[in-house]
C-alpha cells in the first residue's frame, strides 16, 4: 500500500522494483479516508508524467472501499472514504484509476461498479462471500479480474437447504454438478478385485476432516 508515502514512496519503488524483474506495477491504495486516495493519485499522476529509469507506474489500484465485512482481511472499515465521495474520485481521477476490487454481493458496491464499467476501470471480484450464483452473475455483468483468488474466499461449492452440498467442477469450460451428502455417501465396493492398484494422494486440512475421511 503506498496511500501515506508519497511520490517519494514510488520513486523508490520505481528503483527497486526491476532489481525482481518487475518492469511495470499498480501502486496500490486500501481502505482510507478521501485526503490519502487523492494523494496517492496525484503521486500517481506525477510519477508517470516522469516514468523512464526504473519500473514503470501504469496507474492506481484500489482495493477494500467496498468489501464484504466478513471477508475483508486487513482492509479496515471506520473512517474511511463513502462510497458517493469515491466514486466523485473516480470520475475525478478516471485516468489514473486501472482496477478496483469490490465486493459483488454487497449493494453498496453497485454505484461503484456502475462508474468503474462507464469510465473504462477494470472491477474486481475479491474480499467476497458471494454464492455462486451472485458470483457468476457478477463476471455475467463485467466483473473482468479477480483479487484474493484463494485468499479466505469461499470454494466452488454450494450447501443446499436438505445439508448436501454440491460441487460444481469444470471440465474443458463445461460446468459439470455433482451432488452428494456428505454424512451419508458411500463408495461402492465391487465383488471381485480387478487386481489393478490405486494410489490416492490428497491434501484435504483437518478443519474439513469429515469430507477427507470419506
Amino acid at each position: 500500500d503506498t496511500h501515506k508515502g508519497g511520490r517519494d514512496a514510488l520513486e523508490n519503488l520505481r528503483q527497486i522494483f526491476p532489481k525482481f524483474g518487475v518492469t511495470a506495477f499498480l501502486p496500490s491504495v486500501p481502505s482510507c479516508p478521501c485526503a490519502e486516495i487523492e494523494q496517492t493519485a496525484k503521486a500517481c499522476i506525477d510519477t508517470m508524467a516522469n516514468n523512464g529509469i526504473g519500473a514503470d507506474v501504469l496507474g492506481l489500484y484500489s482495493e477494500g472501499m467496498c468489501v464484504s465485512q466478513s471477508k475483508r482481511g486487513a482492509q479496515v472499515q471506520t473512517d474511511i472514504c463513502t462510497v458517493e465521495n469515491f466514486v466523485n474520485l473516480l470520475h475525478k481521477y478516471k485516468n489514473v484509476f486501472r482496477i478496483v476490487t469490490l465486493a459483488p454481493e454487497v449493494s453498496q458496491c453497485e454505484p461503484i461498479f456502475l462508474t468503474c464499467m462507464n469510465l473504462g476501470i477494470i472491477p474486481s471480484y475479491g474480499h467476497s462471500s458471494a454464492s455462486y450464483s451472485e458470483a457468476t452473475e457478477a463476471f455475467d455483468s463485467g466483473f473482468r479480474h479477480v483479487t484474493h483468488l484463494f485468499n479466505a474466499m469461499g470454494g466452488v461449492e454450494i450447501e443446499n437447504p436438505d445439508g448436501s452440498i454440491t460441487m460444481v467442477l469444470t471440465d474443458k469450460g463445461k460446468k459439470k454438478v455433482v451432488t452428494f451428502n456428505i454424512d451419508n455417501i458411500e463408495i461402492k465396493k465391487p465383488k471381485v478385485w480387478d487386481r489393478k492398484w490405486r494410489l490416492v494422494i490428497f491434501d484435504i486440512p483437518e478443519k474439513k476432516r469429515q469430507a477427507r475421511d470419506v
